[in-house]
């Protein structure tokens, strides 16, 4: 690789040119984050369902057993 200095103007179109390639990707990156959480929370509602309904047919269940029955 060549050890030559490069000046002011070459390392100001080298900065402009990667802001830019950053810049796109910050707009991709926030999109994923958005979609990330969405599925999150998504996910969350249906662990919280779930928990619900079991805690509900637990109790059915123990009454059952509890009961006496003659």
């Amino acid at each position: 690789m060549d050890d030559a200095p490069v000046d002011a103007n070459t390392m100001k179109i080298l900065f402009k040119q990667s802001r830019r390639r950053l810049g796109s990707r910050s707009g991709q990156t926030a999109a994923e984050y958005a979609i990330i959480a969405g599925m999150l929370m998504a996910s969350l509602a249906i662990l919280v369902v779930f928990l619900v309904s079991f805690r509900e047919y637990g109790g059915r269940i123990l009454e059952l057993v509890a009961s006496e029955y003659p």
